[in-house]
């Protein structure tokens, strides 16, 4: 029995694929450490019930792509693990709707009315993602979509919920997220090209193909750094990563670029960033 667990477990963790989820868990790292947070605890309940909607829609685009056989090379898509299509959506369901609804008790107990109205557009966005008679996940307006959940939607309403003010800084950290969420999603695509094109599955790779799109990448996740380091640096930023595009494109040449690498540098960058603006809060409080 507790070696049969023990599998299960193994199992469920390898579908996981916890890197991923830095795209939920990034958003309040940065913020916590860019901005002056009020309430912590509300921004890391925040960032959780994120954590627990992305991993309903990664279940229901799973089920949708099985459902229209583009995940027959994948093999590690959720249904390998539920064998059933009926329980893989019952499951994402149940993620995508608990968080919805524990999110909005908790807004309305906070009094963040703003926040759950901000919100509400992009939630019926995340549904209509896979569960639409044309879902967004299939049309050329997939990463549209990704850039502005994770950018505007996810940045703003953590921003508001840590501290209700709003500043520059929470507008370029939308800029830097919705390039990193597009980035993601683009590399997700490239080694799938073929699966797509077969069942009309419109992603960007497929349009454009796969250098171009790497190309994009790139400067996607070149924008996140600019946008980032906007907070430590300022304006001066822009005109130090300017200089820095040949060193940074010609570093990604020799690496093969995928979700989880990305996610593991774009937390590397924020924990410097927020490393090195810790520094300098301190050194302003000593003199």
């Amino acid at each position: 029995m507790i070696a049969t667990l023990a599998k299960q477990k193994c199992q469920f963790l390898d579908f996981l694929n916890p890197g991923i989820y830095l795209i939920s868990v990034l958003p309040a790292v940065a913020i916590f450490s860019a901005i002056n947070v009020l309430f912590a605890d509300r921004l890391f309940l925040s960032m959780l019930l994120l954590v627990f909607l992305q991993h309903g829609v990664n279940l229901l685009n799973d089920y949708e792509d099985d459902r229209r056989g583009a995940d027959i090379n994948k093999h590690d898509s959720w249904i390998h693990y539920y064998q059933s299509p009926y329980k893989l959506k019952l499951v994402g369901m149940s993620y995508f709707v608990g968080s919805c609804i524990f999110g909005s008790i908790l807004l309305v107990y906070w009094g963040l009315w703003p926040v759950l109205i901000w919100s509400l557009p992009f939630v019926l966005l995340a549904y209509a993602y896979n569960k639409s008679k044309n879902p967004v996940s299939y049309s050329v307006y997939a990463e549209w979509v990704t850039a502005c959940c994770y950018g505007p939607g996810v940045v703003f309403a953590m921003s508001y919920i840590a501290n209700p003010h709003f500043n520059e800084t929470t507008i370029f950290l939308s800029f830097g997220f919705a390039a990193l969420a597009a980035a993601v999603l683009i590399s997700h695509q490239i080694p799938q090209i073929s699966d797509d094109f077969r069942v009309n599955k419109k992603t960007f790779a497929l349009r454009y193909g796969s250098v171009f799109s790497l190309k994009i990448v790139n400067a996607l996740l070149l924008l996140f750094a600019c946008s980032l380091f906007y907070t430590l640096l300022g304006y001066l930023s822009f005109l130090i990563l300017l200089l820095m595009i040949p060193v940074f494109l010609k570093s990604f040449e020799f690496m093969r670029l995928n979700p989880a690498l990305i996610l593991k540098v774009a937390a590397l960058l924020i924990l410097l960033n927020g490393f090195f603006i810790k520094i300098l809060e301190t050194k302003r409080g000593y003199f």
